[in-house]
């Protein structure tokens, strides 16, 4: 899997994200969105690995920015843990995905 391994996280990030509306029991169209979209932009990044990639993944961290951003815009209710799930995890995003922009996704070499 080489370096890819962070486009692969990002896409369990934007998995998570899409079903996790449901799980917190809040504003699941926009969880559904942009997480769905992580994911997508995250596969894309994952399976296509061209050497000029780094854009997807300041994609990927503006949707995660978003997502991080979003327990001080979405109401959770009773559910603080969802809140500070949300804010964990999208900062999660936001670092691997600068991480991902600035050293780029390659594939494994090998040595045959």
């Amino acid at each position: 899997m080489g370096n890819v391994w962070r486009s692969w996280t990002m896409a369990v990030i934007g998995a998570w994200f899409f079903v996790s509306g449901w799980v917190f029991g809040t504003q699941v169209w926009e969880f559904v969105i942009f997480g769905g979209l992580t994911l997508i932009v995250a596969l894309w990044v994952a399976l296509d690995r061209p050497a000029a990639q780094a854009w997807r993944s300041w994609v990927l961290a503006l949707f995660s920015a978003w997502l991080a951003a979003m327990p001080f815009t979405v109401s959770f209710g009773p559910n603080p843990g969802g809140a500070y799930t949300t804010l964990v995890v999208g900062i999660i995003g936001v670092v691997l995905s600068i991480w991902m922009a600035s050293v780029g996704e390659q594939p494994e070499t090998r040595v045959h």
